[in-house]
């Protein structure tokens, strides 16, 4: 059983009206409903991202989240350039076994921010993510760089229990 999209995902910020200004500026999302300083909501086709603003208390426990967005093969460059256009720095670019690119970026609170392209034949879309990125590094720092390895150690893990059972 496999659904058959996403319709919503939300992260929390904390500058809420930054990241409203990153996310109309840098990604090219909309504001369709704010509640009182407290949240903003995008629509972005079917879907909807929900921005909340991270209790001040909870601010150095709330962990960074992240979410893809889909661009088109022939605007990767483009991309590239408005990103730099905007002082966007990129973390990390991604190239795929199964022929996706992705540009990984953060939002001002620190969530990583993947725009990624389709697989290069619809067989491979289904699949979903392939394990092994073959990764170009373009002065990541050395968290990032940790923190991958870490998420990569765990991919790894639950792929090899859920195989066991």
């Amino acid at each position: 059983m496999r659904t058959e999209l996403l319709k919503e995902t939300s992260l929390y910020v904390t500058d809420l009206e930054g990241a409203e200004r990153f996310y109309e500026n840098v990604i090219g999302l909309q504001v369709a409903r704010k509640v009182g300083g407290r949240q903003s909501t995008f629509r972005h086709g079917d879907a909807t991202l929900i921005l909340f603003q991270a209790p001040a208390a909870d601010v150095e426990s709330t962990e960074a989240g992240q979410v893809t967005f889909g661009i088109s093969r022939g605007v990767v460059r483009r991309w590239r350039h408005h990103l730099q256009e905007q002082g966007v720095p990129i973390l990390e670019e991604v190239t795929w076994p199964n022929g996706m690119q992705s540009i990984i970026i953060c939002d001002p609170a620190g969530n990583k921010i993947h725009l990624r392209t389709q697989a290069e034949s619809p067989s491979e879309t289904s699949a979903g993510d392939p394990p092994h990125p073959a990764m170009i590094s373009r002065g990541l720092p050395a968290e990032w760089k940790i923190y991958h390895a870490a998420r990569q150690a765990i991919n790894d893990r639950a792929t090899t229990a859920a195989s066991r059972e």
